[in-house]
């Protein structure tokens, strides 16, 4: 079969288009996976109370904050904790089992 060059060029153009979205595509999965080595949030049920560990960035729009590292909010029964920070985690049980401190 011979082709035009029109046709093969189009047929280039389209391989190229299926070369860069499988590309894409591998990127989006990597960078999705090298951002954060754990999930971007895990959620708990205590005794009624809902604990979640989440990034520094979720934390920041859940608590409303920027310089709180973690927040219970007593309205909705949730503790938020950051994931890699048990000091703070307790502080927060703290407020779950004692109540506002603060």
């Amino acid at each position: 079969m011979i082709r035009t060059e029109k046709e093969t060029a189009l047929l280039i153009a389209l391989w190229e288009v299926i070369a860069i979205i499988i590309v894409a595509g591998i990127l989006f999965i990597i960078s999705g996976c090298a951002t954060y080595p754990y999930p971007h949030e895990t959620h708990y049920s205590l005794d009624g109370w809902k604990v979640v560990y989440a990034d520094p960035d979720s934390i920041r729009f859940y608590c409303r904050d920027e310089k709180l590292r973690g927040c219970t909010i007593t309205a909705i029964k949730t503790m938020f904790c950051p994931i890699d920070n048990y000091w703070t985690c307790g502080h927060e049980l703290r407020h779950v089992t004692e109540g506002g401190f603060h």
